[in-house]
């Protein structure tokens, strides 16, 4: 058993070999802490392996990453919109205007999903996610009892945090009253939400809702599992 062990070690080590063994490259990957996945040991273990096996390497682990996300459909979905629409200046000739959004996902088996954050329209009326401003997450679970739906959730991820404010949050519970042309207003601001044809941005939302996760103790970021990244790809 330990000759086999040394010599499977030398196989490894061999930058000129042609044929990357998949076993090989597994096991130089390093080992998790817990459910967590360390970037920063990962990268410095690619600097031991040949360059196409470090190649393989992070192909495996965006398999495994994008496995974790799962798909929203739009029929799921329901937008409060923008209130208010801000347009850049006509000297910069973008042609789009943003504002403020709430999303919510309804999945089929309960789960729920909550994104707040900025939404872009473009000047052919496509909507999507803006990536430059902050986005706030949340997830749960949603029941519904004749024309009311119940949603208990908690932010679980922040891009600006706030001082003495833990992530994740408390959770709350929220209710909604459903209209026959499938709109809801939330009880506690009457705020609306309906469906939206113009967005286009389901891939991206899908990816957020499933993997974005920040731990803050009120201070200071601490660790936590991640959702997209917990085990290391089985060959």
């Amino acid at each position: 058993m330990t000759g086999n062990r040394r010599s499977e070690g030398k196989s490894c080590q061999r930058p000129h070999r042609r044929r990357i063994d998949r076993n090989c490259v597994l096991r130089s990957l390093p080992p998790f802490s817990g459910t967590m996945f360390s970037p920063s040991k990962f990268m410095r273990t690619l600097k031991f392996i040949p360059f196409s096996a470090a190649l393989l390497a992070l192909f495996l682990l965006g398999q495994s990453a994008k496995s974790q996300v799962r798909e929203v459909q739009l029929d799921w979905l329901k937008v409060h919109k923008p209130a208010k629409w801000i347009t850049p200046p006509k000297e910069l000739e973008l042609h789009e205007r943003t504002g403020s959004a709430e999303l919510l996902v309804f999945y089929p088996d309960g789960q729920f999903g909550y994104l707040a954050c900025y939404l872009i329209q473009t000047d052919k009326g496509k909507m999507v996610i803006s990536r430059g401003d902050g986005l706030v997450v949340g997830t749960g679970r949603w029941t519904r009892f004749g024309n009311r739906v119940s949603v208990d959730s908690r932010v679980v991820y922040r891009v600006v945090t706030i001082a003495g404010r833990s992530i994740p949050e408390p959770w709350q519970t929220e209710t909604f009253s459903t209209k026959r042309n499938e709109s809801l207003t939330r009880l506690k601001d009457n705020s609306r939400f309906g469906a939206l044809s113009q967005f286009g941005d389901l891939e991206f939302l899908a990816s957020v809702l499933s993997c974005d996760r920040r731990y803050w103790d009120g201070q200071k970021d601490v660790d936590g599992p991640q959702p997209c990244m917990t085990q290391t790809p089985k060959p």
